[in-house]
């Protein structure tokens, strides 16, 4: 496949689904949450973070294990579509100190809060970019001294859904 793209091996290749194609391209580095050349992406490099993306191929193949009942966490699964996490935990205290400065510093406007928590120095902060009766994107931040991370999880989810599973909480 590499020698038909004439991709040498030592390029990283992106592999993701654009509706039912599967689509291959050349790996350029971007912002965690926008997509974008720049902010966040910096931290996926640090010495000490994890990161891993779940594109909604193999969310796609899981989800045919998912079982059709009654059981709203489930719908809830069924909508994801990609999964980012940042993990910050063993980074050393300055890199945490610069992600939670970008943190602060992303323009977040299009997202509703939807839980603000803080505990023993902990900030955790879940957003939600919402769409009529629709949920298209949650962001979970957490922040501190001895935690950092971030969770993006896109898809589509219902609101009714959401708060049905809140309510069992």
């Amino acid at each position: 496949l590499r020698r038909t793209l004439d991709k040498d091996e030592k390029d990283s290749l992106e592999i993701y689904m654009d509706g039912e194609s599967i689509m291959l391209k050349k790996y350029a580095p971007a912002c965690i949450l926008c997509g974008e050349a720049g902010d966040l992406v910096e931290f996926k490099e640090k010495e000490g973070a994890d990161y891993i993306s779940i594109p909604s191929l193999p969310l796609k193949f899981m989800h045919t294990f998912i079982k059709e009942d009654n059981d709203k966490s489930l719908y809830f699964l069924k909508g994801i579509k990609s999964v980012k996490v940042l993990d910050m935990e063993d980074c050393t205290p300055q890199t945490k100190a610069d992600f939670i400065q970008s943190i602060n510093q992303l323009n977040l406007n299009e997202y509703e809060t939807l839980v603000m928590a803080k505990e023993d120095g902990d900030n955790v902060k879940i957003l939600a970019k919402m769409n009529n009766e629709t949920v298209k994107e949650f962001i979970i931040l957490t922040t501190g001294e001895d935690d950092c991370a971030l969770i993006l999880l896109k898809g589509k989810f219902k609101k009714d859904d959401l708060y049905a599973i809140m309510s069992d909480c």
